[in-house]
C-alpha cells in the first residue's frame, strides 16, 4: 500500500512547506501531492514552488497561480500578488509554469486522478475556485438540510472513489453521504449530521 502525503495552500510559506516535508518523510510517506496554491503570501514563493516540482508526485495550481495568468478572472491583483510576480519571474521552474498554465488552462492542471483518487485544488466541479465547506459550526443546526444537499454535491462531483482537495485552509474529513458524517480533522471530533 502507497502512503500519500497531500499539502495544499503553502502560499510561499518555506518553513510550513520544510515542516511538512519533514513530517511526511517521518511518516514513511511513499508519494506526495501538493493541491495548489504554492506562491502567493509568503516570502519565499520561489523555494517553494521549486522545491514542490523537485518533490511532488502531483503538483496542482490553485486560483492564486491562476491568477498569474488568466488575469481577467482576478480584477484587481494585490500588492503582494505583483511583488510574487517580480520576485518569481527569475524562475525557469516557474515559467515553465506559467506556460504550462497558458497551453493547457488552469481547471485542467487543478485536478487530477490517480488511482482510485481524485486531487483537486477547490471542488470537483470547479477545481480552481469553488469551497468544499458547509460553512460554520453554527449553521449545522440551522441549516442541516442544505448542508447535506451541498456536502452531498462536492462528493459526488469527485471522479474516484476518495478525493483531496485544499483551497480552504480547514483540514477536515468528510465520507459519503451515506454516513452522514462529518470528521473534522483539526479538532479530533466527529459530528453526525441527520438529513431530515
Amino acid at each position: 500500500m502507497t502512503l500519500w502525503a497531500i499539502l495544499s495552500d503553502v502560499h510561499g510559506n518555506r518553513e510550513a512547506l520544510d515542516a511538512c516535508l519533514r513530517d511526511a518523510e517521518g511518516q514513511g510517506a511513499d508519494k506526495i501531492a501538493i493541491l495548489g496554491d504554492v506562491v502567493d503570501y509568503g516570502p519565499d514563493p520561489v523555494y517553494c514552488i521549486e522545491r514542490s516540482t523537485e518533490v511532488a508526485d502531483v503538483l496542482l495550481v490553485g486560483n492564486h497561480e491562476q491568477a498569474t495568468v488568466e488575469t481577467d478572472e482576478y480584477a484587481e491583483p494585490s500588492a503582494v500578488m505583483d511583488w510574487s510576480l517580480g520576485v518569481l519571474s527569475e524562475s525557469a521552474v516557474w515559467r515553465e509554469l506559467q506556460e504550462q498554465i497558458r497551453e493547457q488552462g488552469a481547471v485542467e492542471l487543478a485536478s487530477r486522478v490517480v488511482g482510485d483518487m481524485h486531487f483537486v485544488h477547490a471542488s470537483a466541479g470547479r477545481p480552481t475556485i469553488q469551497y468544499v465547506w458547509p460553512g460554520h459550526e453554527i449553521q449545522y443546526v440551522q441549516f442541516n438540510h442544505h448542508i447535506d444537499d451541498r456536502l452531498s454535491k462536492f462528493l459526488g462531483e469527485f471522479q474516484a472513489t476518495l478525493g483531496f482537495n485544499g483551497h480552504t485552509h480547514v483540514p477536515a474529513v468528510m465520507t459519503g453521504y451515506e454516513h452522514r458524517e462529518i470528521f473534522d480533522a483539526y479538532k479530533g471530533v466527529r459530528r453526525h449530521h441527520v438529513h431530515t
